[in-house]
């Protein structure tokens, strides 16, 4: 039916009679092989789907190779999955339905496609989550098995809202549900598919995301720690700007020596269990200094070696996390996912700082650290707690470490426009990194803030992160990635701004200008980053998202902010600090402003298109 409509437009925009050709089997399986085997002139197209190109795939061995013989050209839509049942079973929405076939186990069955189809696992995943049996009556096609089901031979079927909407129009089946977060207006359902009902979409995804999303903003947590250590410096050690460029280049330096051959050991194990380890590994060493501390040997030497085991075990964390994800939602609820696990992380942070800042001032910066390792002690405890399966990890690679990595680095550099945004943020972090190893130390001598004052602004920082984030998906769909991505790089450069000048604005204006500089920061900053991490999490594969994850980590974080860190600890010491946040605001704006520009990022209107760009680019 949706062929059949693009092909009447087809014919008028080419000019020439365009040929619907149904053809039936093997859920697509067939026309998929035909389509495989057509010449490769551009005068035959398919329209797959997810069973074509997805379930099919992971399922079974094909007559075709659904990505080598295939170049998608754009997503034609989407639709959910509508949970109907005969009209002779009694419940009147999800719930009763839920209770109903507990209480009566085996009795039920459900009509799908063949195996592997989308009716047959989306079913088989209700089962799953809800705990209930249900037995299964596999048929040849969709259309057979939703004969029967208003029929009365089966009780329940998955169907598609295009099938299933006319005959729940005319009261021949009953819908309780629909695997999305919201109803379908088009479809009358008279009040039987409510949200409150069962967003079925939302449960499989984020119920088990909650502990995730948790654990999210615990480890923000971390965040809450950057801020101590350069007090501690600072206030204990006697540290100066030098000291405290190279205390911030110490947390990042481990993404430069570990981060590729972390990429690849990820690829080859459970995600999981590396979340977990980094976790462990930051809470012990995070206990150790206040120990130390205490025993009177706390030196800055020992304080940087701390940071850099500490930034090791970050490094696998932060790689390790944007690969699990993707294993756990994809699409347009991966985007939401992202979405709320940095909203959490930001209303943590919007905590956290000033409570470092509070605990300082009452007590002292190492005591303070107790509170965050306790926080990524719970993180562990969070992500343990994740019941949702991983997909096997692969058999023991017979290739090389340096033979993974280059088909990791190939990946990212084959996609023109994911190469482009990991260039612009090298440049950002390494800008974003002199601005952020001078900042602190740069409030406390330069302007006279306290340690609760300087926890204030980068709570106004995490206010703005949160804000930010919790708008980015609707940003995503009114302005469109390209135009989002471009504007609010180039907005965050100028705002940056405002924290130099500071520096000669009169004493009443400083706080202001701070703290409007870190809270509108934050805003911009997650609004882009929400975005441009989903699609990074989309354009590639799950087996070598590991890799390119470690690629992009290295080349920003490992080279750019630990350059950064170190050049603005050179600069500050060289001028002063304000001349170094300055230089660092210029090349926030001027550098993405032509790179960004000059590649009319804008043109990207939608994530899907992105993605769909960078994988005809890749395949090629």
């Amino acid at each position: 039916m949706v062929g059949r409509a693009l092909c009447e437009r087809w014919a008028k925009v080419l000019g020439q009679s365009v040929v619907v050709d149904n053809i039936g089997g093997g859920g697509g399986v067939i026309a998929s092989q035909s389509t495989a085997r057509a010449p490769a002139d551009g005068y035959t197209l398919m329209q797959g789907y997810v069973a074509t190109h997805g379930t099919a795939p992971a399922t079974r061995k094909l007559p075709y190779d659904a990505e080598k013989d295939f170049t998608p050209i754009g997503m034609i839509g989407s639709t959910p999955n509508v949970l109907c049942i005969n009209t002779s079973l009694p419940p009147q929405n999800f719930k009763a339905f839920l209770d109903y076939v507990k209480q009566n186990p085996g009795r039920l069955s459900y009509g799908s496609a063949g195996a592997g189809s989308l009716t047959h696992l989306a079913a088989e995943l209700f089962k799953s989550m809800a705990g209930v049996n249900i037995l299964r009556v596999p048929y040849k096609g969709a259309a057979a098995a939703q004969n029967d089901l208003m029929a009365g031979e089966v009780q329940v079927m998955f169907s598609t809202i295009t099938a299933a909407g006319p005959h729940v129009k005319t009261g021949r089946l009953k819908a309780l549900a629909v695997t999305s977060a919201q109803g379908l207006d088009y479809v009358p359902l008279e009040g039987a598919l409510m949200a409150q009902d069962y967003e079925l979409a939302d449960r499989i995804t984020s119920e088990r995301l909650r502990q995730l999303a948790g654990q999210a903003a615990v480890t923000r947590g971390y965040v809450y720690y950057s801020e101590v250590p350069p007090i501690v410096a600072v206030d204990l050690l006697n540290a100066n700007s030098l000291d405290t460029g190279l205390l911030g280049a110490a947390s990042t330096v481990a993404y430069l020596a570990l981060g590729l051959q972390a990429g690849v050991w990820i690829d080859r194990a459970s995600r999981r269990q590396f979340l977990i380890a980094a976790d462990v590994a930051r809470a012990a060493l995070l206990l150790a200094i206040p120990v130390l501390y205490v025993l009177g040997v706390l030196t800055l030497p020992l304080l940087i070696a701390m940071q850099v085991g500490i930034g090791a075990a970050t490094a696998f964390f932060q790689i390790a996390m944007p690969a699990y994800l993707p294993r756990l939602a994809s699409g347009e609820q991966l985007l939401k996912i992202n979405s709320r696990i940095v909203v959490l992380g930001e209303g943590a942070g919007f905590v956290g700082p000033g409570l470092a800042g509070g605990l300082i001032t009452l007590f002292s910066a190492p005591v303070a650290l107790v509170a965050d390792a306790l926080s990524f002690a719970l993180s562990a405890l969070s992500i343990a707690s994740i019941k949702t399966k991983e997909p096997a990890a692969p058999k023991k690679s017979s290739h090389s470490v340096a033979k993974d990595l280059r088909e990791g680095v190939r990946a990212l550099w084959a996609r023109p426009l994911l190469r482009l945004i990991t260039l612009e943020a090298v440049n950002g972090n390494v800008a974003f990194s002199i601005m952020l190893g001078q900042s602190i130390i740069f409030q406390r001598l330069d302007l006279g803030f306290s340690p609760a004052l300087i926890g204030a602004t980068a709570s106004a920082g995490f206010l703005g992160g949160l804000l930010g984030s919790a708008i980015a998906p609707t940003a995503l769909k009114r302005i469109g990635f390209g135009r989002l991505i471009f504007g609010t790089t180039i907005i965050f450069g100028f705002i940056e701004f405002l924290q130099p000048l500071a520096a000669i604005a009169p004493v009443e204006l400083r706080i202001p200008l701070v703290a409007t500089n870190f809270f509108l920061g934050g805003f911009f900053l997650l609004t882009y980053i929400v975005p441009v991490t989903t699609f990074r999490q989309l354009v590639i594969p799950d087996r070598l998202l590991g890799r390119v994850m470690g690629v992009n980590r290295v080349v920003t974080w490992g080279i750019g902010a630990t350059f950064g860190f170190a050049i603005g600890g050179v600069i500050a010491n060289a001028t002063n600090r304000p001349i170094a946040l300055l230089i660092g605001a210029i090349m926030q704006t001027l550098v993405p402003l032509i790179m960004f520009g000059g590649a009319r990022i804008w043109k990207h209107r939608t994530i899907a298109a992105a993605v769909a760009s960078d994988t005809r680019a890749a395949s090629r």
